[in-house]
């Protein structure tokens, strides 16, 4: 269906969108329920035949197995929602930072993986979901007026999509013990899609990130800001072995103090932190921020190998937006390396607004 007509619409506020053909797809109006539903009538009257064909590409009208990582965006009963695939998690095993949840159990904000049999009617049914927080412990610092805070000695980055759970950032005091929820950003920041308070009397801490500074004669290394003593973990051998400057770890220990009064994590466990994955040939969903650029077909994804080639599908753009720190969503299929073939990629807008508003009128 064309359509060649322009449209208006009239926000309470004097604020007014004119909505040519399919322009507004480049807008995100998060969070602002009438206004999307609106702009969403509209724009897809001017579904021309390489949008048609984009739809062939996504999960919606996929049929099989496959995994979805990313942040839950909504809740409903024994339903969650997750890059925008409603998972049926009532018969799913569920395990919650290590231990067995219910669906109830599941915060908005919080970002998981679902292993899931997807239906062509765009729905999925679940048999495993994981959440593991990216870090929890003590906040060092809070930066409200940046929209910012420290834990661990790692930077948390804040924002309008961020569910605050029992908090505000504002009241956040040095001490007190949160659990975070996000994803890492190619500096090694967090930007947080959920922030709750955790038992304050917490001994043990955990946090994930990438080795640097790997000091093997002193048992050392950092984890952005943060000095780890990694000497008193069990099998100390197979640690060796996993860890490296640049590799991706979660490590869990408890804090301590140098002779120079530095801040240290003494690790107790530490693991590789490897994603969730697919099988070889299934679908995998995953959103993030791009580590690696574009460099003859392939960049990197939270440390997963992506390949893009002409049957690669871009919701806006083109490859050109595929550069480090851009946040991105992809669904592709899993090869037997456990790289990806991108099929579908969205890479968010640098300039996207976000509008929240009562429709007054429309001019049609």
């Amino acid at each position: 269906m064309q359509c060649n007509k322009d449209y208006q619409l009239a926000l309470l506020g004097n604020i007014t969108f004119n909505v040519r053909g399919n322009s507004m797809k480049t807008m995100n109006f998060k969070k602002s329920l009438l206004v999307t539903a609106m702009i969403g009538s509209l724009a897809g009257c001017n579904l021309d035949s390489s949008q048609a064909d984009a739809d062939t590409f996504t999960s919606k009208k996929y049929q099989g197995n496959g995994v979805s990582t990313g942040k839950v965006t909504r809740k409903r009963q024994d339903t969650v929602t997750v890059n925008g695939i409603a998972f049926d998690v009532s018969g799913a095993s569920i395990n919650l930072d290590g231990k067995n949840g219910t669906p109830d159990d599941i915060k908005l904000g919080q970002v998981v993986s679902i292993k899931a049999n997807y239906n062509e009617d765009g729905t999925a049914t679940a048999s495993q979901l994981i959440y593991d927080d990216s870090l929890q412990g003590p906040v060092d610092s809070v930066n409200a007026a940046a929209n910012s805070l420290v834990v661990l000695g790692q930077t948390i980055l804040v924002d309008n999509e961020t569910l605050l759970d029992g908090l505000e950032l504002g009241t956040l005091q040095a001490g007190q013990i949160v659990e975070i929820s996000g994803l890492a950003n190619a500096q090694g920041q967090w930007q947080a899609s959920f922030i709750g308070l955790s038992d304050q009397t917490l001994t043990e801490f955990d946090v994930a990130g990438t080795i640097s500074e790997l000091n093997t004669g002193n048992t050392t290394f950092k984890i952005n800001g943060l000095l780890v003593d990694y000497s008193q973990v069990g099998e100390l051998d197979y640690v060796q072995q996993i860890i490296s400057d640049g590799a991706l770890v979660d490590l869990y220990g408890t804090m301590s103090t140098t002779d120079v009064g530095e801040p240290v994590l003494i690790a107790q466990e530490i693991e590789s932190e490897e994603a969730f994955m697919a099988d070889d040939g299934d679908l995998l969903e995953i959103e993030g921020f791009i580590s690696s650029a574009l460099v003859d077909g392939q960049f990197e994804v939270a440390g997963l190998k992506v390949k893009v080639n002409n049957n690669t599908f871009f919701d806006i753009g083109d490859a050109s937006l595929l550069k480090v720190d851009a946040s991105i969503e992809i669904e592709g299929t899993v090869n037997e390396d456990g790289s990806i073939n991108a099929l579908y990629i969205f890479v968010e807008p640098e300039d996207e607004i976000e509008v929240a508003a009562v429709i007054e009128a429309i001019d049609l």
